[in-house]
């Protein structure tokens, strides 16, 4: 294990981060590993790579940490940390907007709308 970073420092609540590891073989056959990514003093992921005669090789991991507060990643011996903030919350304005709203009607007015359509239909009989 030579390297562990995050793609990002900061991230807000509920949006994915990319944690990378990068392995070094010095050997001249090339070299199985099991990478076991690390969140929470837990094992949050395990994958396996091949590592080529005196090579290295990259495993990306990408996690959704919801948590708010700085979190460190290891793998091996090595750690990346990661400060993950509240998710913005929507306004009015399109510029700070998120984008995670579902367009169109809700379904208290899509229901009020069949709702209408079927009485419509019924009257029309």
């Amino acid at each position: 294990m030579v390297n562990l970073s995050a793609t990002r420092s900061t991230v807000p609540s509920g949006e994915p981060v990319t944690f990378v590891a990068t392995l070094q073989n010095p050997t001249s056959q090339p070299a199985n590993h099991t990478v076991r990514l690390r969140l929470f003093g837990e094992v949050a992921d395990v994958k396996t790579v091949t590592v080529p005669a005196g090579g290295t090789a990259t495993v990306q991991f990408t996690r959704t940490i919801l948590a708010t507060g700085e979190h460190t990643a290891r793998v091996g011996d090595q750690t990346a940390t990661v400060t993950v903030t509240e998710s913005q919350v929507a306004t009015d304005d399109p510029e700070t907007t998120s984008s995670t709203g579902v367009p169109g009607f809700g379904v208290g007015v899509t229901l009020a709308a069949l709702l209408a359509v079927a009485a419509l239909a019924l009257r029309r009989e």
